[in-house]
């Protein structure tokens, strides 16, 4: 099915378009007609079919005949500048595929990228296209318009609007169309946009206009300020040269709409005189809770090895499991060979007989990893999951509780990331004492790698597409202990005793974690001599981590003494602003430890500098003084792995909360700067888009993760955080593989969109489309989860949530009486369903917009999904109080 495009409730366009249709006619400006048309769709390939089996509906648009001025003619009844009709007098256009086939044809020379590639005689893509009509006069407020082209346009060659700045939304006008917490330090909304070949917007006539809040609710005003210049289209963005024009990634001049003194908790739209508004957004404590539960969940739906299913994610049978998975017993291996031993961090074939030279036997117990999101398969990397979720809840525990995330575990008493950080964690147990029980292993943890990539493909051995659940023809290997993983299990597993042992807690499953960790330690340390680095990772880092847990669990000098000596390696000065991911977990342990235990003053005043000079320069330098849009992250970082789709500033969250007492000013700062980030990934960016799929009114529709394209149960996976924009790089000939292969769609040339703008929907291409959960999803909601409000404060607020992408409000929300169910679609009775926290479904039954009693209901988290006949659904969160 077509796209659908939803507009504000005065916006005059809203139906699904096939073909080379518009699919909306909007005002950019006052002065600006922003025509969008749409070439067609894709019709993509299922489960036991090939990229071949693509159906591409395509009905191109002339683009000669849309950049002629006379087939563009505006009216007005009402505005007697427009009586007569008016032709643009000037027009601008940005086109991009937005949809690319799987397909390959034939090979040969692309005269376009020099270089050999696939060369395709039938359509392989679709795009989209954005013409921008200059016009002689301003338009009038509430003043009705109408315009009428020269069949261009498959599906009407008429269209009216009526302009009023106070209720159409502009693609120039920039928010953060989740929500802003009320505790934020600044609520800022942008006005700018790059015209393709018009290049910047001019909004030098607009500076010192008002700007407006408005009540979506009441279409009230409720606050005003005016439009402020923020910064020049060629102002620096990064260090790395070359990734975007100027080295700027939004190629429009800033201006910008400060609200930071606004905290009224309420949903509202941001409009601009002579401009128009936002998306609609909220105001409220806890606005950042849905984006931390929405990368929560595409954790969670990436674990291997059980069933998925409502509530707490889309379908999905058990994968990768030797006890339930079938035809999948007898296919996983154990190697005694080691991650660290192969030439290769990936799958390379020339480290088959190796690893093959290894293998002792079937696993017969071992299940449950991570996958990841092109592939399944298990990586070291990983276990940054259950470190980072741990540190996350130490620093701000009251943001947590169970049942706040929805997990098969919710309603054990223990706060649901923890359940979450705790399942990689019991996965390796799980492995080491099956290696015990058979003799395979001495007590050291293996399964740095598990992987299936050498012994066949993820695809069906006949070449056509399967879903993780039936890749069940090929081997799979599990890597040998090595001291490496061995370390930060140990980590870990002290990690988690201390927090589960501080709050009073036991282990659901009666496990004794500290006994786990320091039977690790002990067997990493006589394992670890020679062998300092493993591919990327480096063992001090990983043993520093391990074993400031470990004192910081037991008072144990003993490991004291062993982070001490690893210290000096941390390079823990005020010089290193790289105290980075596992670089940073020792020290990061080391200034949390319990003031009853002996500290060397020395070493923690060495920890806070780096820290604090890490945060330095990934937030204060390009988040206050470089960026237009003030969000942080370091200006070195390359344009690709998310850095313009994910809030990539976790080492600065660690920084304001150690400085949050001792110095709140800087604390503050580092606040600022860490709110607008969020804001800068929730919808202040260029394409107005959150990055996480399904949530928001504007995020990814097609991703690269086959249980996506495979799945029978209907759809893309929500809660995915994409990689999004990468600069170019050579990876080899030329096809729908590249992260550059849209670069022949494009008009004006690809090098000329400003690096931002890049986004495709290509989700042929894994570098663009596809995500990791520790690089993406992780670092996503440790940041948004940061920002939370505590679980108790959000319970006192009775703001409506709407659930932008399926037109459902659900209000007031929290309640503790009734609740009430509008949908946009009001002419047909909905079945709805709700689930508590368990998973367990409370109550049924149908509804039109109405009202349901939740007063007799226990208090907590609800889920409700409300179905038409037509099998749509719409799913919203409640919380009862």
């Amino acid at each position: 099915m077509k796209k659908l495009i939803t507009f504000a409730i005065l916006c005059i366009l809203q139906f699904t378009a096939n073909g080379s249709d518009i699919v909306s006619v909007r005002p950019l400006t006052n002065r600006i007609l922003l025509v969008h048309f749409d070439d067609g769709y894709i019709q993509y390939h299922g489960a036991g079919q090939t990229g071949d089996d693509d159906v591409i509906f395509l009905d191109t648009l002339n683009v000669v005949a849309a950049s002629l001025l006379p087939n563009y003619l505006i009216s007005s009844p009402d505005d007697l500048n427009y009586a007569l009709g008016q032709n643009p007098v000037d027009l601008g256009r940005k086109t991009k595929g937005t949809e690319f086939s799987g397909i390959c044809q034939s090979w040969g020379y692309l005269p376009y990228f020099d270089d050999w590639g696939c060369i395709n005689n039938d359509p392989d893509h679709v795009k989209e296209h954005w013409i921008y009509l200059f016009m002689p006069y301003t338009f009038e407020n509430n003043s009705t318009y109408t315009l009428t082209l020269n069949q261009l346009a498959k599906n009407s060659n008429s269209f009216t609007f009526t302009f009023n700045e106070k209720s159409l939304r502009s693609d120039a006008v920039h928010v953060n169309m989740i929500g802003y917490a009320t505790d934020a330090p600044q609520k800022f909304g942008y006005v700018y946009s790059w015209l393709g070949d018009k290049g910047n917007l001019d909004l030098s006539s607009f500076a010192g206009n008002s700007f407006y809040l408005i009540d979506t609710l009441t279409q009230n005003i409720v606050y005003t300020g005016q439009l402020v210049f923020r910064k020049p289209a060629d102002s620096q963005e990064t260090e790395q040269v070359g990734d975007t024009p100027n080295q700027n990634f939004l190629g429009a001049e800033v201006y910008e709409c400060d609200f930071s003194g606004f905290n009224l908790p309420g949903e509202y739209q941001l409009c601009v005189q002579g401009i128009g508004c936002s998306y609609p957004f909220s105001i409220k404590p806890d606005a950042l809770r849905e984006p931390f539960y929405a990368a929560m969940r595409g954790i969670y739906q990436n674990r291997s090895g059980i069933n998925l299913d409502m509530p707490y994610a889309q379908a999905r049978p058990a994968p990768h499991n030797v006890l339930t998975t079938p035809g999948f017993a007898g296919r996983l291996k154990y190697t005694n060979t080691t991650w660290c031993e192969v030439s290769a961090s990936d799958a390379s074939p020339d480290d088959i007989s190796l690893w093959e030279s290894g293998i002792v036997g079937d696993l017969t117990d071992t299940w449950g990893w991570y996958q990841d999101a092109g592939d399944w398969d298990g990586y070291l990397s990983h276990m940054k999951l259950p470190s980072y979720l741990m540190f996350l809840y130490e620093q701000f525990p009251k943001h947590f509780k169970d049942s706040d995330i929805i997990l098969p575990e919710s309603g054990n008493a223990q706060p649901d990331i923890l359940d979450e950080a705790r399942w990689l964690l019991r996965f390796y147990k799980r492995l080491k004492d099956e290696l015990l029980d058979k003799n395979w292993g001495t007590g050291g943890i293996g399964g740095s790698r598990i992987f299936g990539d050498l012994w066949g493909e993820d695809t069906a051995p006949d070449g056509t597409g399967r879903g993780s659940w039936v890749d069940t023809t090929r081997t799979w290997v599990v890597s040998g202990e090595d001291p490496f993983i061995t370390y930060w299990y140990a980590g870990v597993a002290a990690h988690y005793h201390f927090i589960l042992s501080s709050a009073g807690w036991s282990d659901v499953e009666g496990i004794n974690w500290l006994g786990e960790a320091e039977s690790a330690f002990a067997w990493a340390q006589s394992h670890s001599s020679g062998n300092t680095i493993c591919h990327e990772y480096e063992l001090m880092y990983l043993r520093a981590y391990a074993s400031a847990s470990l004192y910081k669990a037991t008072g144990n000098n003993m490991y004291h003494d062993y982070f001490l000596q690893d210290a000096p390696l941390l390079n823990l000065s005020v010089n290193n602003i790289d105290l980075l991911e596992t670089k940073a977990f020792g020290a990061w342990q080391y200034i949390s430890l319990p003031s009853s235990l002996v500290i060397d003053t020395a070493v923690l005043a060495g920890c806070k500098n780096a820290i604090i000079a890490t945060a330095d320069f990934q937030l204060l330098f390009p988040g206050l003084e470089n960026r237009a849009c003030r969000w942080g992250g370091n200006l070195f970082f390359p344009m690709l792995a998310g850095q313009g789709t994910t809030p990539m500033v976790a080492e600065g969250v660690m920084a304001m909360s150690l400085l949050k007492d001792t110095e709140p000013a800087k604390s503050l700062d580092y606040k600022r700067v860490i709110h607008n980030t969020a804001d800068y990934f929730l919808g202040n960016n260029p394409l107005n888009m959150t990055w996480i799929t399904g949530l928001g009114e504007n995020s990814p529709n097609q991703i690269f993760q086959k249980d996506s394209w495979y799945s029978t149960s209907g759809g893309i996976r929500q809660g995915v955080n994409v990689y999004g924009f990468w600069r170019r790089e050579y990876f080899g000939p030329y096809g729908w593989w590249r992260t550059d292969w849209p670069a022949f769609t494009t008009y004006p040339d690809y090098d000329l969109f400003p690096g931002h703008e890049r986004w495709f929907s290509i989700r042929t291409a894994p570098l663009v489309s596809e995500f990791t959960i520790h690089q993406n999803n992780l670092i996503s909601a440790f940041v948004f989860g940061a920002l939370l409000d505590s679980v108790r404060a959000v319970t006192h607020v009775a703001t409506p949530v709407r659930d932008h992408q399926n037109h459902m409000m659900l209000y007031p929300n929290p309640t503790n009486e009734c609740v009430n169910i509008y949908l946009s679609k009001n002419d047909l009775p909905y079945k709805y369903l709700i689930y508590n926290s368990l998973g367990q479904m409370v109550e049924e039954g149908t509804c039109i917009n109405s009202t349901i009693n939740f007063s007799e209901k226990l208090p907590g988290f609800y889920i409700i999904i409300v179905k038409d006949a037509m099998g749509m659904e719409w799913v919203g969160k409640m919380v009862k109080h």
